[in-house]
C-alpha cells in the first residue's frame, strides 16, 4: 500500500471495508478521458498494482461529439500505454441517441469486459458533488425523498452481473481537481459540458457556484442535509389495489387520484413486475393519453402497451417476465 495522498487513503479504505482478500484482487475502472475517471485511474495505480487494473474506455461513435470521442480515446490508451496499465477500449458502431442508450452501451461494455478477465467491480469516477446534481436533479422533477439514492458508493446490477464502485463519492469536484493538478494528469474536456441549456450543466456552472460563493461550504452542507435527511427516512410501502393475475387497475379509481399518486401507481405496478425495461418518462406518457382519452385509449409504447377494457385500466402480460 503506497497511498500518500487523502484520496488515495479514501480509495483504499473504501475498498477495505468491502474486501478481505486486499489490494491484490484485480478491478476494472470506467475511463472516459474527463477530469474525474483520469485521476481516478491515477489513484488507483497508486493503490493497486497496475498489473491488476483493467482501464475500459467506452467510445460512444459517430455523432456530433465525434473528434472529441476521438481526442479522448488517444488520451486514454496513450495513458495506459505510459503507465503499463491494459486497457481495453470498446467503439459503438451504431449510432446512439440518448443518455439511456449511453449509458446501456457502457454497462454491456462493462459486462462483457468483466467477463473476459472474471472482474465483476467497476470503479467509476463520481463524486459528491454528481450525487448531489443528481439529487437535485430529482427533487426539481418532482420526485419523493423516499426516491433519492441513498446508498451510492457501492451499488449491484444484477442483471449485468456487476458492482459499481465509486470510492470518490465523499470528495467533492475541487478535490479531484486539486489532485489531478498535482500529479500532472492530463485529461479532455466533453465539450458538451459547457451548454447551459442543460439543466445539469446549469446547476453545475452557474446555481451551485453562486451558492458557495454567496455561503461557502454551503454546497457540501447542502449534500450532508441530503444524506442526513434520507437516511432518516422510513421505508414505505405503498399498496394500490392492483389485480396482478389480470394485471389490472379500476379506471375510476385511477383517475381519482392526482397526478403524483397516479404515477406512483404505476410504478408501483412496475416495480412489483420486475420491470425494469420500462421507465418514468413512458409512465407520464401514459398518465398524458389518459387524460385525453380514458373512455377508449390503447397506448403503444416500446416495451408495453396500456388499454382501457371495461372500466379497468390493463398492462399486457406479453413483456412479463415468467
Amino acid at each position: 500500500m503506497k497511498a500518500k495522498h487523502n484520496l488515495e487513503h479514501r480509495i483504499f479504505e473504501s475498498w477495505k471495508k468491502k474486501n478481505d482478500s486486499g489490494l491484490h484482487q484485480k478491478v476494472m475502472v470506467g475511463v472516459s478521458g474527463g477530469r474525474d475517471s483520469m485521476a481516478l485511474l491515477a489513484a488507483l495505480r497508486t493503490c493497486f498494482s497496475s498489473k491488476n487494473i483493467v482501464a475500459v474506455h467506452v467510445h460512444h461513435g459517430l455523432g456530433h461529439n465525434t473528434a472529441f470521442r476521438d481526442q479522448a480515446q488517444e488520451l486514454v490508451e496513450n495513458f495506459c500505454k505510459k503507465h503499463e496499465v491494459l486497457c481495453e477500449t470498446v467503439v459503438a458502431y451504431t449510432e446512439l441517441k440518448s443518455e439511456a442508450e449511453f449509458r446501456e452501451f457502457r454497462l454491456k461494455a462493462f459486462q462483457r469486459i468483466g467477463q473476459q478477465y472474471h472482474i465483476g467491480t467497476v470503479a467509476l469516477g463520481h463524486h459528491r458533488d454528481d450525487w448531489l446534481e443528481n439529487q437535485l436533479l430529482k427533487l426539481i422533477r418532482g420526485s419523493s425523498f423516499a426516491s433519492l439514492k441513498k446508498g451510492f458508493q457501492w451499488s449491484l446490477l444484477k442483471e449485468y452481473d456487476l458492482t459499481l464502485w465509486r470510492p470518490l463519492i465523499q470528495m467533492g469536484r475541487g478535490d479531484l481537481d486539486a489532485y489531478r493538478q498535482l500529479q500532472k494528469v492530463p485529461f479532455v474536456e466533453d465539450p458538451s459540458n459547457q451548454d447551459a441549456r442543460y439543466l445539469r450543466n446549469w446547476l453545475r456552472q452557474t446555481w451551485l457556484p453562486q451558492l458557495e460563493h454567496r455561503r461557502p461550504g454551503s454546497v457540501g452542507r447542502l449534500a450532508q442535509s441530503l444524506i442526513h435527511s434520507i437516511a432518516e427516512i422510513t421505508p414505505s410501502r405503498e399498496v394500490f389495489p392492483w389485480d396482478f393475475k389480470t394485471n389490472s387497475i379500476d379506471l375510476i379509481y385511477f383517475l381519482s387520484l392526482s397526478e403524483v399518486e397516479k404515477l406512483r401507481c404505476l410504478a408501483f405496478f412496475v416495480h412489483e413486475k420486475g420491470l425494469k425495461s420500462i421507465r418514468a418518462n413512458q409512465l407520464k406518457e401514459v398518465i398524458r393519453q389518459l387524460d385525453k382519452n380514458s373512455v377508449h385509449c390503447h397506448i403503444q409504447l416500446k416495451t408495453f402497451e396500456c388499454l382501457v377494457n371495461a372500466g379497468q385500466l390493463l398492462i399486457k402480460e406479453r413483456f412479463f417476465k415468467k
